[in-house]
């Protein structure tokens, strides 16, 4: 006779998930708009609206992953869609991928089988980090 799996009552300690540490994920199962602010990696699995600022760690949009907005990272991997603005040291769009966006980099990667409608500046990466951390040391 097989056993039911136990009921959680809060009680006891959460079961342990498969992300390494250091790493967060907005599922697939998700969708969200706003503002992201981490202080570690992210991978975005779902769907996505709005800013996200992570100047110190990297990005990745999975193949189920869509980001719509802003998106400003150390590296930024797309495998997904993303659509608006992107900043950050590196930007790799993957094979299958869609970017239709303003790239602000100096290292792009597109692979062939990625597609990408926008414009690329490579110049103005480190004014885009600068603002961002004056904006950030004036909120507090």
């Amino acid at each position: 006779m097989d056993t039911p799996p136990p009921v959680r009552d809060g009680s006891g300690p959460l079961p342990a998930f498969d992300l390494p540490e250091g790493i967060s994920s907005l599922g697939h199962g998700f969708s969200v708009t706003g503002e992201i602010r981490a202080a570690e990696h992210l991978i975005v699995e779902g769907a996505f609206d709005g800013r996200i600022f992570i100047p110190d760690h990297d990005v990745a949009v999975v193949r189920s992953g869509r980001v719509s907005g802003e998106l400003l990272a150390r590296n930024i991997t797309v495998l997904g869609r993303a659509t608006g603005r992107l900043v950050a040291d590196r930007v790799e769009i993957a094979k299958g991928a869609t970017v239709e966006a303003q790239i602000l980099t100096e290292r792009l990667v597109v692979a062939d089988g990625a597609v990408f409608q926008g414009k690329v500046n490579p110049t103005r990466t480190d004014a885009a980090f600068a603002v961002f951390r004056h904006e950030r040391s004036k909120r507090g």
